[in-house]
């Protein structure tokens, strides 16, 4: 195109921001600070995770936790995973390019739709309009 853009500002793109964990995700994350400055405590990671996938879907050991690598790595993906998962109340609109979907909170999200190819589905699958979620 001819046009250097070597030191103009071409605002915040999708992929510029990590998300939250990222550098965190194999270690004890009861010993780092949130975003919000608070620590991350064993009643909210819990909390978390029954909320989103049901009471008794995955019940943190925290003794395996502090020890086992693997197995911490597991629980902090549900708990992230939980912590940043849409929780959709109604949806209102649905066309062949977007969603619009009013969350459990009110607040309202157009989802843009995606070729498949270019979607990255994981331990999720669809069937009959139900969506269904594969943890092991």
């Amino acid at each position: 195109d001819g046009i250097d853009l070597t030191n103009a500002d071409v605002g915040e793109k999708v992929g510029d921001k990590a998300n939250e964990g990222w550098d965190i995700y194999k270690l004890d994350i009861r010993n780092h600070k949130q975003p919000n400055g608070e620590y991350y405590s064993e009643k909210e990671i819990q909390s978390t995770i029954n909320n989103t996938f049901g009471k008794g879907s995955f019940n943190v050991d925290w003794k395996k936790y502090e020890k086992d690598e693997e197995y911490r790595e597991k629980t902090n993906y549900y708990y992230f995973q939980a912590k940043y998962f849409v929780k959709v109340d109604k949806i209102d609109k649905l066309t062949d390019t977007y969603v619009d979907i009013t969350q459990i909170n009110g607040k309202k999200l157009r989802l843009n739709r995606v070729p498949a190819k270019e979607a990255i589905l994981h331990n999720m699958k669809i069937v009959d309009k139900v969506m269904y979620f594969y943890f092991n």
